[in-house]
Formats: C-alpha cells, sequence, structure tokens
C-alpha cells in the first residue's frame, strides 16, 4: 500500500479516507430523509445536526476501519496465552465481524439526537433525552442488524480480497 511504500501506519489515513468516503453521501442521505419524513415542514439542516452526524460518521469509520487491525493484536495475544480458546484467524474474524455492530452502541444516539435537533431545534435538553429514552432501543437493534451485511460482512470479504490482491502483486 502506499502508507507501507511511505513507512507510516496507515490507521488515520485510512481513518480519513473511509469517514469522506462514507460521510459526504450519508450526511446526504440523513438531510434529505430528515426533510422527507420529519415531523415538522421541510426546513435548513441546524449546523448542530450536521455536527451530530459528522461525530457519528467519524465514530463509526474508527470502529468499522481503524480498530479491528488495533484489537485483533490484541485478542491474538489473549489466544497465545490461553485466554481465549480461538486460533489468530478466528480472532481477527470476530473482531472484524464485532466492532462494526458494537460501533452502533455509540453512534445510534449521535443519529438519533441529529434528527431530533432537526424535528425540534427549539426543544429543550430534557425533550432530546426523552426522545433518546424512547427510540434508542430498538433504533439501536435495527442499525445493528443493517450494518452486518455491509460493514461486517462487507469487511471480512474486503480484507480477504485485498490480502488475496497484494499476494498477487508481490506486495505486503
Amino acid at each position: 500500500t502506499l502508507c507501507q511504500w511511505v513507512g507510516i501506519s496507515p490507521t488515520l489515513p485510512v481513518l480519513a479516507g473511509s469517514t469522506v468516503g462514507n460521510m459526504t453521501t450519508g450526511i446526504a442521505k440523513d438531510r434529505a430523509f430528515a426533510r422527507m419524513y420529519g415531523v415538522v415542514a421541510p426546513k435548513a439542516m441546524p449546523v448542530l445536526s450536521y455536527g451530530l452526524f459528522f461525530s457519528r460518521d467519524v465514530l463509526a469509520m474508527a470502529f468499522i476501519f481503524s480498530l479491528p487491525p488495533i484489537v485483533a493484536p490484541r485478542i491474538k495475544a489473549a489466544v497465545d496465552d490461553g485466554t481465549l480458546p480461538l486460533t489468530a484467524a478466528q480472532a481477527n474474524l470476530a473482531t472484524r465481524l464485532t466492532t462494526p455492530v458494537i460501533s452502533q452502541l455509540f453512534t445510534t444516539p449521535l443519529h438519533l439526537l441529529g434528527l431530533s435537533v432537526y424535528n425540534a431545534s427549539d426543544a429543550g435538553i430534557s425533550h432530546h433525552v426523552q426522545m433518546l429514552r424512547d427510540t434508542y432501543p430498538n433504533t439501536v437493534a435495527l442499525r445493528m442488524l443493517r450494518i452486518i451485511p455491509a460493514f461486517s460482512v462487507g469487511g471480512v470479504v474486503n480484507a480477504n480480497l485485498r490480502a488475496e490482491w497484494h499476494q498477487r502483486v508481490g506486495g505486503a
């Protein structure tokens, strides 16, 4: 990869690239859906909503793309010392499958707050907290299920394809 060629860690470049790529389309989609399905007449998206969506996307991309290579060696160490009864390959697979799903525990509140601010921009914090209490459990469950094909399974397929292609062209 370019990062290997330059001699730098790919963690931040991958996070930046994946965030920019996913965030631009994701926030545009969120804006469109908020305007189409919001409980208020279509209006300009508040800056706070954009900020919440931005934070959600950076956090999600960190979990999905940057965290697995950081967590996998720690899991491998637990495998090596016998704490976890997994092979290194199984530990890597478990990490790639679970980190996107776990990310939803932290990103869903940001998503819901972004929508709540759009729909009730004049409401106080207590309104938004109550909305989170009412909608978080069902929403997080659905978002966890929704992310499995795209980023959990997709992440495993992507990693395997990249490794195979790198091997074919003589890379690492």
